[in-house]
């Protein structure tokens, strides 16, 4: 039960939750009722409800007239939540004649509120068939009042949006402007629901319009169309007192027997040709004779009409030049003394007239024409019946919105004329657009004088513009829209209207409302505007004066009223006060004065500043380039109590670090900093935060001019100063001009190194000489670069060289290439005297050539301390590795394949100079093959000669994992041990010669296996007894028996013909290739695998291939003599 009541209040309180938002409202659309239920928490069941059911009244399509402020929808709302807020959250407007572009337009909302109720007359209506005499019969009715009923007077009212709305009905319509032409979809957010489903307008009953009349001129002897198609419509015995108010502002009363007007439309229709009339008509006529709303009688007999005769009900006449007749009439009351809408369609598709009263069918029939409808000769009136001669038939009763169309109107059409019963009515004068922008709607301390606008034509144009300071009552004289108006505006409040009207008389207007106080003058003295202090305690001055009584004065700091001088009466005050105690920063300050008249007015804002210390002056370079060291330096002085403790160089908004910060005495400090400039171009700031007490404050920001820098291949000016030039030389005794490619990566700088720039350049054709420039030309650069060059004949060798100044004179660099077939890969191994791998030591050799000391190549070693040079082997060369932190170790060496260990002390160790090991020492390690045999006792050597100072010589032979064998002496010699090879796989061997200073380590690999790979080459089979004594000498002499068996046995005398016995030999020859025993043992190294894989090939299949091409042909020239 406890879990029950606890999930109860769970769910209450998060119902309760959701319902204060909108993000769980949902809706539900009712397509036949075309209206959308807003429902809360998603509409889940027992916690979801309804919040509000929306219903359009009006078409999903509503067809209007083009014109301002025109009703395009209107909705029934029945909300369900009392006081629900923020409604009305957007509206969305799409211009479907532009592929549904969104626009912004302008509207509002109104709600129909009832404003007091009427008693309405109920009728009893009585009627008799009576005959005319000549067989046609007609119904006689009489009228009398059987009561009356109540019912509500209705207005619309502007709805606003800001208020919550109210639980329960409410009818609501949009109004906007509607322009020529419109096809528009609007889409409404409402109760946090867009709702994609309503609607669209267009202004569709502007189509096919013939005439119009508003009626709303409201005085005159004739009636305007507005429409502009036809002449205005001539009244006939009327009076200016017939102008009355109609079902949309004016209308005009026909209350005399005589009175009508003549339209002067003079027309006729084919049997194929639509039309569309509708007017409002208001009467209480009662009396039984014949009445016509319009209509026309052409000398044909051609007639169309709407009449009451005699029996009050309305009845549409149509009759064409021949035998076509037609009486339609309507069902409805309508003398009932209220307006009521009239409707007459023609559609000539459905082959139909039809009736309509208060935009409701009451009747149809079938169009009866035959012939052509006639009535050029006879005007259409109103009230009237027109003829060839005086109109007849004249009626009583008021009219208004009289429209006819040369097309038919369809429902939706005479639903949005009707319009719930408020009607719509047709405007062609759109009153323009106007927009007050000078003054403000605020409160001035000065006269006004200016007053501009801006008027934008709504569709009717614009023809002159005009404005009031009076509410209109005066109008200053009128412009042509194209300039300002000047006048004066008062002191207090003034509200200034500008109006701008068209040709045809519509008038727009904008109005701004604002005040004027001009007498109160307020004065600041001091402190002066940016000013800076030491000190926190500031003087404050100001003044105000007034035409009236002034009632105070304030000094406002940052905002916050700090101190007030009252003096009521008095037309001037001077405040004067000392504030103590403001706080460190940047502050404003003014002063506020009021009135008797409660006007306020203030000073513009001032600025001050309180500040640890005082800036004096700024030291530094104006201009400069990237990378360049520069050197900024700022003079302060702080208050006596105070000393910076530390100060940061902001240099482009990134902190560069403290700073030094030199006392001068008397409170004046230096601060500086020197920093590499960073890369990029442009006006970079620089400033100091500066520390002082622990409060953190900033110097004032300067700017410095920084451009660029930039070494590259020399080209077109201004890249055509050079500062160093690379060409290429053979290592040898001529010293040839050779061409070479490069690769090249360079680091370069102006200032302390901190920033580089960076460049990579390569270029794959050979060339004498590459030269590289730099700008601009008036700089020294230090310069990193690592090049590797080659060509053709060469190996590849680097030249890297770090901090190379350069400068607009060319540094000359000859770099040294070595062909192929003279030289060889040595290889160096760099690690400190504890063993410890040492990486980037940078290598350099030289070697004396032609009587000069050249330099050969130079690169550091890479990630495992190694570094390779192709040298010559038959040359003495000088190495130097040098590596920050270490002494730079400098010796004299013959190029080996082995690897060589060189040791580099640390700066803390005895200096030595040169290396003692490479000195004369020779050394030979043995076996020297590259595989050995498995689970066989093999002798292992190093015997060392020569060389001086050598303490120590050690062997140690491993697989891997454990040792196997260690033997070492104190000095040259020869040491030796036996190890049984086994099942390992691999052996491996360290070979140390050490001197005091100086470690050569040569490391060896041997692979093991069931068999010597590679080891039964011709050229190795010569040495196998002096290496492996008599048991492998053995087994080389059982292959050889094996071969010199089988020539004997093919030499001899026996059945097999020639060729067989070569084919034998070939595939014994193969045999043996295959297995690596004919290896001829001829090395070849080159940086090209595919140069060292055709050699490996033709190394193993050398002789192979040779016999088989020497067989070949004896076997062919066999075959082709048999043949």
């Amino acid at each position: 039960m406890k879990k029950i009541i606890l999930m109860m209040f769970v769910v209450i309180l998060f119902t309760g939750l959701l319902s204060a938002f909108e993000f769980d409202n949902v809706k539900t659309y009712d397509e036949i009722e075309r209206s959308i239920t807003v429902h809360n928490v998603f509409n889940l069941p027992l916690i979801g409800n309804d919040i509000v059911k929306i219903t359009p009244l009006t078409p999903h399509v509503v067809s209007t007239f083009a014109g301002p402020n025109q009703t395009v929808a209107i909705f029934h709302l029945e909300n369900f939540k009392d006081g629900y807020s923020d409604v009305w959250k957007k509206m969305e407007f799409y211009n479907l004649n532009k592929n549904s572009k969104e626009e912004n337009r302008q509207f509002f909302f109104q709600e129909k509120v009832i404003v007091g109720t009427r008693e309405k007359p109920i009728y009893n209506i009585t009627c008799e068939t009576l005959s005319y005499g000549n067989g046609t019969t007609y119904q006689d009715c009489t009228r009398s009042i059987k009561g009356y009923e109540t019912i509500d007077i209705t207005e619309w009212e502007d709805l606003d949006t800001s208020e919550p709305l109210s639980k329960g009905n409410h009818t609501i319509r949009i109004v906007t402007d509607v322009f020529p032409r419109d096809h528009m979809e609007f889409i409404p957010t409402w109760f946090g629901v867009r709702m994609p489903e309503y609607a669209e307008w267009t202004a569709g009953l502007n189509e096919e319009i013939v005439f119009y009349y508003n009626f709303e001129q409201g005085a005159g002897s004739a009636i305007p169309d507005v429409t502009g198609n036809l002449p205005n419509a001539t009244l006939f015995n009327m009076e200016d007192s017939d102008w009355t108010l109609g079902k949309i502002g004016n209308g005009l009363n026909f209350s005399g027997g005589d009175e009508s007007a003549n339209t002067t439309y003079r027309t006729s229709y084919s049997t194929s040709d639509n039309f569309s009339i509708s007017f409002w008509y208001n009467t209480n006529e009662s009396v039984q004779a014949s009445r016509e709303f319009f209509g026309t009688l052409g000398g044909d007999g051609s007639a169309i009409g709407l009449d009451y005769s005699p029996g009050l009900i309305a009845r549409f006449r149509f009759r064409d030049g021949g035998t076509g007749d037609l009486n339609l009439a309507e069902t409805s009351i309508f003398n009932d003394g209220d307006w009521h809408m009239h409707t007459i369609v023609r559609d000539t598709a459905a082959d139909t007239y039809e009736i309509f009263f208060d935009g409701v069918s009451e009747a149809s029939a079938a169009d009866p024409a035959v012939v052509n409808i006639n009535f050029n000769d006879a005007a259409f009136f109103l009230s009237a019946r027109g003829t060839v001669g005086a109109p007849t038939t004249i009626t009583r009763g008021e009219f208004d919105e009289f429209g006819w169309w040369n097309r038919s109107l369809n429902q939706s059409e005479i639903t949005q004329l009707f319009n719930g019963g408020d009607g719509i009515t047709f405007i062609s004068d759109f009153p323009p657009v106007v927009n007050v922008t000078v003054p403000l709607n605020i409160t001035f301390n000065t006269t006004q004088t200016q007053l501009n606008f801006t008027v934008v034509s709504a569709g009717g144009g614009f023809d002159r513009c005009f404005f009031s300071t009076d509410g209109g009552v005066t109008n200053s004289t009128d412009n042509d829209c194209t300039s300002n108006f000047t006048t004066t505006s008062v002191e207090g409040a003034n509200t200034w209207t500008v109006f701008s009207n068209t040709t045809g008389g519509a008038v727009g207007q904008d109005s701004v409302t604002f005040t004027v106080n001009s007498t109160i003058q307020v004065d600041l003295f001091t402190p002066a505007n940016d000013s800076n202090f030491l000190s926190p305690n500031i003087d404050f001055n100001c003044q105000a004066t007034d035409s009236l009584s002034l009632e105070n004065l304030t000094l406002l700091i940052d905002g916050i009223e700090n101190f007030t001088n009252s003096s009521t009466g008095s037309t001037l005050i001077n405040l004067t006060t000392t504030v103590i105690g403001v706080s460190l920063g940047q502050h404003t300050w003014t002063c506020r004065a009021f009135d008797s008249d409660n006007f306020n007015a203030s000073a513009a804002e001032r600025i001050f500043e309180i500040k640890k210390f005082d800036e004096n002056s700024q030291t530094f370079n104006a201009f400069t380039f990237e990378t360049k060291d520069e050197e900024f330096t700022l003079n302060i002085t702080t208050d006596p109590s105070s000393t910076p403790s530390a100060a940061n160089l902001i240099y482009n908004g990134t902190d560069k670090g403290g700073g030094t910060i030199t006392s001068l005495g008397n409170n004046n400090f230096n601060i500086s900093q020197t920093i590499d400039i960073p890369t990029g171009s442009g006006n970079n700031t620089w400033l100091f935060n500066i520390t002082i007490e622990g409060i953190l404050g900033s110097s004032q920001t300067n700017q410095q001019s920084v451009a660029l820098i930039n070494l590259t291949f020399c080209q077109a000016a201004p890249q055509d100063v050079a500062y160093i030039n690379f060409s290429f030389i053979n290592e040898t005794i001529n010293q040839e001009d050779v061409t070479a490619f490069i690769d090249t990566s360079w680091s370069y700088f102006i200032g302390a190194g901190s920033v580089k720039k960076d460049l990579i350049f390569a270029n794959t054709t050979e060339a004498f000489s590459y030269s590289f420039c730099f700008n601009p030309p008036n700089q020294t650069i230090t310069g990193e670069v690592n090049l590797t060059y080659n060509n053709a004949q060469s190996q590849q060798r680097i030249f890297s060289s770090i901090f190379t100044v350069l400068t607009n004179l060319t540094t000359q660099q000859n770099l040294f290439l070595l062909p192929t077939q003279l030289g060889l890969f040595a290889q160096f191994r760099t690690q400190d005297t504890l063993g410890n791998t040492l990486v980037n030591v940078l290598a350099s050799i030289t070697r004396t050539l032609g009587g000069i000391t050249i330099s050969v190549t130079s690169d550091t070693t890479d990630g495992s301390g190694v570094v390779v040079f192709f040298l010559n082997p038959d040359v003495t060369y000088t190495g130097e590795f040098s590596l920050i932190g270490f002494v730079t170790n400098t010796f004299s060496f013959v190029p080996v394949t082995d690897l060589r260990t060189v040791v580099l002390g640390s700066t803390a160790t005895i200096v030595v100079n040169g290396t003692t090991i490479g000195l004369g020492t020779e050394f030979e390690i043995q076996p020297n093959n590259d595989s050995l045999n498995n689970n066989t006792l093999t002798t292992f050597s190093f015997n060392v000669t020569g060389g001086t100072g050598i303490t120590l010589i050690s062997m140690n032979i491993t697989n891997g994992t454990n040792q196997l064998s260690f033997v070492s002496n104190a000095g040259v010699g020869f040491i030796s041990g036996i190890v049984d090879t086994g099942n390992n796989t691999q052996l491996f061997g360290e070979f140390i010669i050490q001197t005091a200073n100086e470690t050569i380590t040569v490391q060896r690999i041997w692979i093991i296996g069931p068999t010597f790979i590679g080891d039964y080459s011709l050229f190795r089979q010569l040495t196998l007894f002096n290496e492996y004594g008599f048991k492998d000498i053995f087994r080389f002499l059982i292959v050889l028996g094996i071969i010199v068996a089988l020539l004997i046995f093919l030499s001899g005398e026996n059945q097999l013909e020639d060729e067989i016995k070569m084919l034998v030999m070939l595939l014994l020859i193969w045999g043996f290739s295959i297995v690596g025993w004919l290896d001829t043992g001829i090395v070849v190294s080159s940086t090209s695998d595919k140069i060292n894989n055709l050699t490996q090939f033709s190394s193993q299949f050398g002789i192979a291939i040779l016999t088989t091409v020497a067989a070949s042909y004896f076997i062919l020239r066999r075959v082709l003599r048999i043949i």
